[in-house]
């Protein structure tokens, strides 16, 4: 499933946008084996995609989704 995720912490500030092409679930569990993540990370808005968008439709979706919010903790964000 493509989908852009949100991060927020437990105020609702936007903590981290990131997005993938496979599960959801499976990649937001790689996030929250960091700790700072897993202590930080209150909830998760999930903006599903289509399942046929190309992986560079995908990361504009990202990068549009995390400008707009501009997340705390993003190191980077693809160019949108």
């Amino acid at each position: 499933m493509n989908a852009v995720y949100i991060a927020t912490d437990v105020a609702g500030t936007v903590r981290y946008v990131g997005s993938c092409r496979r599960g959801v679930t499976a990649r937001l569990n790689e996030h929250v084996r960091q700790p700072s993540r897993a202590r930080g990370w209150d909830g998760v808005w999930v903006i599903a995609l289509r399942d046929d968008l190309p992986r560079v439709i995908v990361e504009l979706c990202e990068g549009r989704v995390g400008r707009y919010l501009r997340p705390l903790d993003n190191v980077r964000l693809p160019r949108a």
